[in-house]
């Protein structure tokens, strides 16, 4: 899969559709349950953003973070990811920018958070245009749709 066009390094959203509820055992964080829709989870890669993005993309991988429990599930699709070229600060920021916009919920207390004291990464989108309220404070996105599904 082809991930021209998308910055070196940066912050990117992944948008994960749940076909169906699912709970799912996430490592220490232990059971998670999302009912169907649609989310989005916040992520950083200082360095190789598009090999973040192919890695989360794939279907079959080690688990190694919180978000590869999801995007493992058969019935989690990953739908794309918005990647911007910003610094790793601003992969706490958009959370708090999705919510401050009315775009998205907390979804999972913990989840993708272990390393900073945010409260999640994981959020539930609210607003189908959710990329619209992030245009303001980060400017247009580079968005890659996932075809591996």
């Amino acid at each position: 899969m082809a991930t021209t066009g998308l910055p070196a390094c940066g912050v990117y959203l992944l948008e994960l559709r749940v076909a169906k509820p699912v709970t799912v055992s996430v490592g220490r964080l232990g059971e998670v349950r999302l009912e169907t829709g649609m989310y989005l989870y916040v992520g950083s890669a200082q360095r190789n953003l598009p090999a973040r993005v192919r890695r989360h993309f794939a279907c079959e991988k080690r688990i190694r973070w919180h978000i590869d429990y999801l995007t493992t599930h058969p019935a989690v699709d990953v739908i794309g990811a918005a990647t911007w070229e910003r610094s790793r600060e601003w992969e706490c920021r958009l959370g708090r920018v999705l919510v401050a916009h009315g775009a998205a919920a907390e979804a999972v207390a913990g989840f993708g958070a272990s390393d900073c004291h945010c409260r999640t990464h994981l959020f539930r989108v609210l607003l189908s245009d959710w990329r619209a309220s992030l245009i303001e404070p980060l400017g247009e996105c580079a968005f890659i749709a996932n075809v591996q599904r």
